[in-house]
């Protein structure tokens, strides 16, 4: 038998920059009249150093007993990735880099339902998909990663 008190965990990157999306999230959380709180949520070291993006996101709790956490951390690129960027791409792929983000997701089983519908009015209010990261550099050359990224989006995004 599952636990309902059990936290479900899933992460994975969106193609949209972190400040992009927190904004639009807190959109649709005050839309649907949804209570939250938000906060800023510091990175442990090393996934900072690997996401690139600083050391902060934006941490959004749901629920009374925090029955639902969505966290936005913005994922510029691995150290490596913008030593050899920084030498060979243009500005506008520099910049694009910047228009990748983490999402982490932490909540109950019995709470899917929200996520997955949160999740789709998330990715309802954009032209491309969020799992479209196309546009950074990174991921033009890793095929596999990139078909992982979709896989995964498919929980929550048809």
């Amino acid at each position: 038998m599952i636990n309902s008190k059990k936290k479900t965990k899933w992460a994975n990157f969106a193609g949209q920059s972190t400040e992009k999306l927190c904004k639009q999230f807190e959109h649709i959380l005050c839309n649907q009249q949804i209570l939250f709180k938000k906060q800023t949520y510091l990175l442990p070291a090393l996934q900072a150093l690997f996401l690139g993006g600083g050391n902060k996101g934006t941490k959004f709790i749901i629920g009374d007993n925090a029955d639902i956490s969505v966290t936005f951390i913005p994922a510029f690129a691995d150290p490596m990735t913008k030593l050899i960027f920084s030498f060979t791409s243009t500005e506008k792929k520099i910049n694009d880099m910047k228009n990748v983000s983490v999402i982490e997701l932490h909540f109950n089983k019995n709470n899917e339902t929200v996520v997955k519908q949160l999740m789709n009015n998330l990715n309802a209010t954009y032209e491309q998909p969020l799992w479209n990261i196309s546009h950074h550099p990174r991921f033009q050359t890793g095929i596999f990663l990139a078909a992982r990224i979709r896989k995964k989006w498919d929980k929550w995004v048809k």
